[in-house]
C-alpha cells in the first residue's frame, strides 16, 4: 500500500521535471513503482472514491455503449448520441451530488484532479503525461500532495516562518531601517533589483528585534495619548 504523509515531505526532492510536447510536468520517483491496484487505493483515500467509481462507470459506459443510438462523428467511431449519453448519465452517474461526467455542456466529459478526458473515448488530454488514465490520475494526486508538503514546510521551517513574519512587519510600518530589501520571487533578499542575495536568519532576527522596538513604542504613545471624542 503507497502512504504519504505531508510532514514527511519525501516527494519536494524526489522529483524530476520533464516536458510532455511544449508542457512541462513534474514526474516522482515513485511512480514507476507503485501498483495500479495501490494507485488506485491512494486516489481513492484522497478523493472520497472518486477515481473508483469514475473507472466503474466507464466500464459500465464500454458495456453499453453498443446498445445506445449512435451518430456519425468527424474524428472516428460514431459516438452515442447526445440525448442518449445525457439519459445514460443521469440513471448511472447519481453517488455525488454533483454528476462526475458532465450531461449539461461538454457532454461525456470527465474531470478529475484537473485530468479531463471523454467518457467516449478517454484519450490522452493536451496536458496528460500519461496515456492511461490511472497513472495519471495518480500523478496529479502526488502534484496536489506536493503543495500540502510545501505549504506544511512554510509553516513549521523556521526560516520560512521568519520571512512571513518580516514580511507582515515591512507591510505595517514601510522601513527596512535602511537594509535595501528586495521582495517578490526571490523570497526576502538584501540588495537590490539587479544584485542580491538572500537574507539570513540571523538578519531576520535582527530586523525583527526592531519592528518589535517600534511595537512597544506605539504601544506606549498610544498608553499616554488620551484624546477623547
Amino acid at each position: 500500500m503507497f502512504e504519504w504523509k505531508a510532514e514527511e515531505m519525501v516527494l519536494m526532492n524526489n522529483h524530476a521535471d520533464v516536458y510532455n510536447g511544449r508542457y512541462k510536468t513534474t514526474v516522482y520517483t515513485c511512480e514507476g513503482s507503485v501498483s495500479r491496484e495501490d494507485k488506485i487505493a491512494f486516489v481513492d483515500r484522497m478523493t472520497d472514491g472518486k477515481l473508483s467509481y469514475l473507472l466503474s462507470l466507464i466500464e459500465k459506459f464500454n458495456a453499453d455503449k453498443d446498445s445506445l443510438p449512435k451518430k456519425d462523428s468527424m474524428f472516428g467511431e460514431p459516438e452515442v448520441k447526445t440525448t442518449s449519453l445525457k439519459a445514460w448519465v443521469k440513471r448511472n452517474d447519481t453517488k455525488y451530488p454533483q454528476n462526475v461526467i458532465d450531461d449539461w455542456y461538454n457532454y461525456g466529459k470527465y474531470n478529475l484532479l484537473g485530468c479531463e478526458r471523454n467518457i467516449q473515448s478517454n484519450t490522452k488530454g493536451t496536458y496528460d503525461y500519461y496515456d492511461d488514465l490511472v497513472d495519471e490520475i495518480f500523478h496529479r494526486q502526488l502534484i496536489e500532495c506536493e503543495r500540502e508538503e510545501q505549504k506544511y514546510f512554510h509553516e513549521h521551517d523556521e526560516y520560512s516562518i521568519l520571512k512571513k513574519k518580516f514580511r507582515e512587519k515591512y507591510d505595517q510600518y514601510r522601513t527596512s531601517f535602511g537594509v535595501r530589501i528586495v521582495t517578490g520571487s526571490c523570497g526576502v533578499c538584501v540588495g537590490n533589483g539587479e544584485v542580491h542575495r538572500d537574507i539570513t536568519i540571523d538578519e531576520l532576527k535582527e530586523l525583527l528585534s526592531k519592528y518589535e522596538q517600534i511595537d512597544a513604542l506605539v504601544e506606549k504613545i498610544t498608553e499616554e495619548t488620551h484624546i477623547v471624542y
